[in-house]
């Protein structure tokens, strides 16, 4: 090795990275090391690391970026290939026994995931899997009932639950755009004519067992496709898809892989690039939403960078957006948190900086949060006075549909309850345990929803113990209380 690189920053992780990951013999070309690229296969180097900046790129693939970023990079890079009839290949799932002609909801989801759980996970054929999704039955990928028990799954499937006047066809083009055309994909129970909604599937040559590399792969995929809403719940290891009654699907004849390298292999490359590896990094801990796990995750001052000057407001923008903070209520800034908008935003942001950027100095940090406070921002609200938050999701209370929540249709309360359809053999008791629910954590919003409540007998229930919620005593006066 040249001795002008010896010596070099990255130089010795540079090294046993192409070890790791067998890259092939290293040539030296400046301060660049050239090695065989890790996100596509080839025979001749063509992915080269700067020794001094840490920065890479593949002349050949085009993937680059700084190798404080390299490990998710690798986690998430998917390969395609195409098949003739990728019909006939199989996967594994568990499917429902019982088909649904419109989206289940309540209680009848409890009951898909206790059949589910004595179902047996089968290798099934795209063909026959499409089969069962398109007369309404349900599926689960990883036939896991909790995120304990996940070992793995063959398909990552992403929703699509856009607002747009959209159509099937123009989603599927999107999705080439963006270099992440689907295996095959149909249309959702909640598809309209004018605004489709739709499921993405990606179908694996073999079963991913790598959590972070699973998990890596659908936020992947799901950042993509953001621009038509693609629900970020779908990163849930045990997440139910429902079928639907809808015929129109697309085939695209793709089969993927996920990265090439082993577990083992990527935890090799987590030591390489682990503590002190680089001053201007910080190391934020993230619990995992889902499955409860930590996983250390480092933000790159680097990429805030212009020479030496500190682009706050480039920063404070990225902010915005992966928060969709919007203005309301008197000027007051709101960001999105679990499928509502909550305040104490100043308090949280600060934390959220000082916790991925802990060499960023306090000046530095103020410059964010002020430009954030008067950088423009969309205010969504306008519409959403028609819909309410509640556990399992966002219910449009004029049509009386459920859909999943979506950082779009801006709300700031949720309910502590499931909305529950109304059923006439409701008693008593049952309204109480109910209201009971619905008030234990939320003092403030003591609010009972029914579906068609028009019934005397629940009225009877809970007169005396609850009153017509004025704001929508014209349109809700049977269907939604407040104690």
């Amino acid at each position: 090795m040249e001795s002008d690189i010896a010596n070099n920053r990255y130089t010795r992780q540079i090294l046993r990275l192409g070890e790791v990951l067998e890259l092939g013999k290293l040539k030296v070309s400046g301060n660049d090391l050239m090695l065989l690229c890790p996100f596509h296969k080839e025979s001749n180097p063509s992915f080269g690391i700067n020794t001094e900046t840490g920065l890479y790129n593949c002349f050949s693939c085009g993937a680059k970026g700084h190798i404080s970023h390299f490990l998710g990079n690798l986690r998430c890079n998917i390969l395609t290939e195409r098949t003739d009839r990728i019909e006939d290949f199989e996967v594994t799932a568990k499917i429902d026994t019982v088909s649904y002609s419109i989206k289940p909801s309540g209680g009848e989801v409890g009951g898909i995931r206790n059949r589910l759980a004595d179902v047996s996970l089968n290798k099934y054929t795209i063909k026959q899997l499409l089969g069962q999704l398109t007369t309404g039955h349900t599926v689960s990928l990883s036939g896991a009932k909790t995120n304990s028990e996940w070992l793995g799954q063959q398909v990552v499937m992403i929703d699509i639950d856009n607002n747009y006047s959209v159509n099937f066809k123009e989603l599927i083009d999107f999705a080439k755009e963006v270099g992440v055309e689907p295996s095959f994909a149909y249309q959702t129970y909640s598809s309209t004519e004018n605004v489709c909604r739709c499921r993405f599937a990606y179908a694996f040559k073999e079963v991913i067992t790598d959590k972070q590399v699973y998990s890596s792969i659908a936020n992947m995929l799901i950042k993509k496709l953001s621009a038509y809403g693609a629900d970020k719940q779908c990163a849930d290891f045990c997440r139910l898809f429902y079928g639907t009654m809808n015929k129109d699907v697309y085939i695209g004849n793709l089969l993927y892989s996920s990265c090439r390298f082993t577990s083992e292999q990527l935890n090799e490359v987590a030591k390489i690039f682990g503590k002190g590896y680089r001053s201007t990094k910080s190391k934020k801990v993230i619990a995992d939403a889902i499955t409860g796990d930590a996983e250390t995750e480092k933000a790159d001052i680097y990429d805030y960078m212009e020479g030496k000057k500190f682009r706050h407001d480039k920063l404070a923008m990225d902010i915005i957006k992966q928060y969709n903070i919007v203005r309301m209520n008197h000027n007051q800034l709101y960001y999105y948190d679990r499928g509502i908008h909550v305040r104490d935003l100043y308090r949280d942001i600060e934390q959220i900086i000082a916790a991925k950027f802990s060499t960023l100095d306090i000046a530095r940090r103020k410059e964010v949060t002020e430009y954030i406070a008067v950088a423009p921002n969309i205010n969504k609200n306008e519409n959403n006075s028609e819909f309410l938050a509640c556990k399992n999701g966002i219910l449009n209370y004029r049509t009386l549909e459920m859909q999943d929540f979506n950082s779009d249709i801006i709300l700031t309360h949720k309910i502590n309850a499931d909305y529950i359809p109304f059923d006439t053999s409701m008693t008593n008791s049952f309204v109480d345990t109910f209201m009971s629910q619905v008030t234990e954590n939320n003092k403030d919003m003591e609010i009972l929803i029914y579906e068609s409540i028009g019934a005397s007998c629940i009225k009877e229930n809970v007169h005396g113990k609850c009153i017509i919620f004025n704001r929508f005593r014209s349109e809700m006066e049977n269907q939604l209380y407040l104690k």
